[in-house]
């Protein structure tokens, strides 16, 4: 009998691509995730994917993250989430803490 898993384990500004790709597989990895993410804001004094919802959420992390290739993605079973991620195509790998 398997665990039946939530997207909205984790406040959204701090939840990891994984949950909103997969919600229904994760691992404590969305913990790292969360951590980076307060870490981040603590030395910018700024939230950093501050979405509105959870599509801008996602776009803020691929914009920051770039393009994922195939097996980037390998862990979305999902294959609306997979073509949307597939959208982001020929973005570069950008970090800005500003």
């Amino acid at each position: 009998m398997g665990i039946n898993l939530t997207e909205y384990v984790v406040t959204r500004y701090y939840r990891a691509p994984e949950v909103m790709l997969c919600s229904h597989d994760y691992s404590t990895n969305v913990d790292v995730w969360s951590i980076g993410c307060t870490f981040a804001e603590l030395l910018s004094k700024n939230y950093l994917f501050p979405g509105d919802n959870y599509l801008a959420q996602l776009k803020l992390i691929l914009e920051c993250l770039g393009s994922q290739d195939e097996e980037g993605m390998s862990f979305i079973t999902n294959n609306q989430a997979r073509e949307f991620v597939r959208g982001f195509k020929n973005i570069p790998k950008v970090i800005n803490l500003k």
